[in-house]
């Protein structure tokens, strides 16, 4: 997000400074929106990959993870109403010419994301099996997607910094490089999956903790790089020099919206 970019200009990317503002609304909406088709399919791919794989263990996997796969569903549902969120009030900031506002926002956004990480760890590591015993499942079936559910419950970070530094992007108007690393992200959990299910090559026999621990690594290589793009300046300009509370920064006029409720910090 380039310091000191006037009302009037986007001046979230650099080098071309596309201003989202002008010029034909359909076009725009069809630019912006078509690599976040993209980038939210490669984010439900995972336990259609996971279930694919898995398939091959037996009966007890397959239910196990299946069930399991729900309550992930259910918490990358809960990270995304942070997300979206975020996405709102840097999206207004930028239309608005204030990037200073935009980042301060962004940085709010990962110190977020970091409570909800926490908060969805602990669920992971004590509550695993009360959540799987709200389906009435057989034991067998839980012990099953027990380790596959806490392993993606206590990593749950990466997804949800991932998804925030995509979201950055997306807001200030770059949905092209989220979209690149989903893709990349998304192969290599494709590759990488049944060489720890299975035991592959020099990779130990882990089954549907295999599957889980390839979507948490798959997703910290899809971090990794957004977030090198994003402290790099080759998408937006995201400055972790003023990182303090600002509430100065936010906007507080009465007809500011629910999604901009955080300005309240």
């Amino acid at each position: 997000m380039t310091q000191g970019t006037p009302s009037g200009q986007s001046g979230t990317i650099r080098g071309g400074r596309r201003d989202w503002t002008q010029g034909s609304v359909l076009h725009n909406l069809l630019s912006l929106s078509w690599p976040m088709v993209v980038s939210n399919l490669m984010l439900i791919l995972g336990p259609t990959i996971d279930m694919i794989w898995v398939g091959k263990l037996g009966i007890n996997s397959i239910a196990g993870v299946g069930a399991a796969g729900i309550a992930v569903q259910m918490q990358v549902t809960a990270m995304m109403g942070l997300i979206m969120g975020v996405r709102a009030m840097i999206s207004r900031h930028i239309g608005a010419g204030d990037i200073a506002a935009a980042n301060h926002v962004a940085q709010q956004g990962f110190v977020l994301a970091g409570a909800v990480a926490v908060i969805m760890a602990a669920v992971g590591i004590f509550f695993t099996e009360a959540i799987l015993g709200i389906f009435g499942l057989e034991p067998g079936v839980i012990a099953e997607g027990v380790p596959y559910l806490r392993i993606n419950f206590v990593g749950g970070a990466t997804i949800i910094f991932r998804l925030m530094t995509d979201s950055v992007m997306q807001a200030s108007g770059d949905s092209m490089t989220p979209m690149v690393t989903g893709v990349v992200y998304r192969v290599f959990h494709i590759v990488l999956c049944p060489f720890l299910m299975f035991g592959l090559w020099i990779f130990p026999e882990m089954g549907v903790s295999g599957a889980a621990i390839t979507n948490v690594i798959s997703q910290s290589l899809g971090f990794v790089l957004a977030l090198w793009f994003l402290l790099k300046g080759r998408t937006v300009y995201f400055d972790l020099s003023d990182w303090r509370r600002r509430p100065a920064a936010l906007p507080t006029a009465p007809d500011v919206t629910l999604a901009d409720s955080p300005s309240r910090w």
